[in-house]
């Protein structure tokens, strides 16, 4: 009888010991997965906030994640029968809410050893993946734009560039990459665009060519001012200073390489309006270098632009240089 009873009695008590040990190693698991999300989280702030006093509130936190994973070491689950295999409970303990990854975009913290390899990539979330910060943005730069003539020239009609009328503009993609650490306010800036300089004229020249040298010549009827624009493919390259959290100044060159030019002239003959699209080399350069150099205060941007290469190639009538003043904004 008593024996009987015995039977019944571990029929009952074991299963549920076996349930409140399961029970209990989930609730540590549960424990140390949100403890270890804790630390993804605060590894992943650290590159977005150059805040002195928030870097040190991430350091105390991980003191207390570190407190807290010695007190959890410490906890133990007592086996209740060794040799016998837990049995499967009836209901399971809800699994913790799947934990989302940051999403960083275009932008790619710098590991915390800045002596690891740049190749170096671990699963998002616990490394990231590059060594230094990265972010790419898409720009457009506008504003004004002349021809500076650095001498006279013995022969040649000299157009005379009306500047009110007379712009540039740049669609540029541009990277930016932090140099010297992650609090360094130094960023190398680099990438690829498309300049226009659009010139017009005021006193109703347009550009052709005689004896394998440019020439400005007179035209008559004109209907508005001729202008002349020219693209070129630029790739810029410098730097960016940080002065304060959204104040900078960038300093820098670019080189291009001409890819169109056209002139528009616009005439009036009688009752007849005639548009003129001309297409041609004209002599202009082919390749161009300059430099640039521009401030940045809250938001608002003043650059300025000189080409060093003369507008055009070698020749006896006309040396131009190209500079410009303007502004841009991010699109993205």
């Amino acid at each position: 009888m008593l024996r009987s009873t015995l039977l019944i009695f571990g029929s009952f008590v074991l299963p549920a010991l076996l349930f409140a040990q399961n029970e209990e190693q989930a609730k540590l698991d549960n424990l140390r997965y949100y403890l270890s999300s804790i630390r993804d989280n605060s590894q992943a702030m650290r590159y977005y906030t150059d805040s002195v006093k928030v870097l040190d509130l991430l350091e105390r936190l991980d003191m207390v994640t570190n407190e807290i994973e010695s007190e959890l070491n410490k906890f133990v689950i007592p086996d209740v029968v060794a040799e016998t295999p837990p049995a499967m409970p009836d209901t399971m303990p809800a699994e913790p809410p799947a934990q989302e990854e940051p999403s960083y975009g275009m932008d790619y913290p710098s590991g915390e050893n800045e002596d690891q390899n740049e190749g170096g990539s671990s699963p998002l979330g616990k490394v990231m993946p590059f060594k230094i910060k990265l972010k790419t943005s898409l720009r457009l730069q506008f504003g004004i734009n002349s021809l500076y003539r650095d001498f006279e020239r013995p022969s040649g009609t000299n157009p005379e560039i009306r500047t009110g009328s007379s712009w540039y503009t740049e669609l540029a993609l541009i990277r930016s990459s932090k140099l010297g650490g992650k609090k360094s306010k130094v960023n190398l800036q680099y990438g690829l665009g498309y300049l226009v300089n659009r010139f017009s004229f005021e006193n109703d020249v347009r550009l052709t060519r005689q004896d394998d040298n440019p020439v400005f010549v007179n035209i008559e009827n004109a209907k508005s001012n001729p202008r002349l624009s020219i693209g070129y493919l630029n790739i810029p390259l410098g730097l960016r200073i940080d002065i304060g959290k959204k104040s900078g100044i960038e300093i820098g060159g670019y080189g291009g390489l001409r890819v169109s030019t056209m002139q528009k002239v616009s005439l009036k003959e009688g009752y007849e309006s005639i548009e003129e699209h001309r297409h041609s080399g004209y002599l202009l350069r082919n390749f161009i270098y300059g430099a640039s150099a521009g401030i940045d205060v809250s938001g608002f941007r003043l650059v300025g632009r000189y080409n060093f290469t003369n507008l055009f190639r070698d020749n006896p009538n006309y040396e131009y240089n190209t500079w410009m003043i303007g502004t841009y904004f991010k699109l993205l």
